[in-house]
């Protein structure tokens, strides 16, 4: 049994609220720059509790790109938003950001840092394996084992006991 809501899937939830969240973040922002007042108060307190669910809602989906790609996005929001910055030159901040990327990727590795601290793979040994172990496993190659059926019952006992970690049938 699968249960679905707002997206088929948890990449999908990601993506979505990888999305509202932006847009609250961006709302939440702007609202603090307002003068002070009551219904700026409130304001303020509706979109924290919003932005609350959607950390929570990232969190729940294990979506790691799209919690990665929230914080980025909203690092890219806070400093475009500083006073100094100056928008007309943002072609240069974007060869500038490029630039040290590249750097700090040569010298520190900093995408695989960044994908393992996600909880993901930097390779795709962990997938090639487990396609190579399918492979090997495949009983009817004309018929195949049925939708949503291969990795049921005796297989995935097989299958995972062939891994440290346990690949799931999707």
């Amino acid at each position: 049994m699968t249960n679905v809501g707002i997206a088929g899937d948890k990449n999908g939830l990601g993506a979505i609220c990888l999305l509202i969240g932006l847009v609250l973040f961006w709302d939440w922002l702007q609202i603090w720059r307002e003068a002070k007042c009551i219904t700026r108060r409130n304001e303020l307190c509706l979109l924290g509790v919003l932005l609350f669910m959607v950390a929570y809602l990232l969190r729940k989906a294990h979506s790691g790109t799209s919690t990665i790609c929230f914080l980025l996005g909203a690092a890219i929001i806070v400093v475009l938003g500083l006073r100094f910055v100056d928008k007309r030159r943002i072609g240069y901040y974007a060869v500038a950001v490029c630039a040290v990327a590249i750097s700090a990727q040569l010298m520190f590795d900093i995408y695989g840092t960044i994908v393992n601290l996600s909880g993901h793979d930097s390779t795709i040994e962990g997938r090639g394996r487990v396609w190579q172990f399918l492979l090997e496993t495949d009983r009817h190659p004309i018929f195949g084992a049925g939708l949503e059926s291969y990795g049921l019952c005796e297989r995935l006992q097989t299958i995972w006991a062939g891994f440290q970690w346990h690949p799931t049938p999707a």
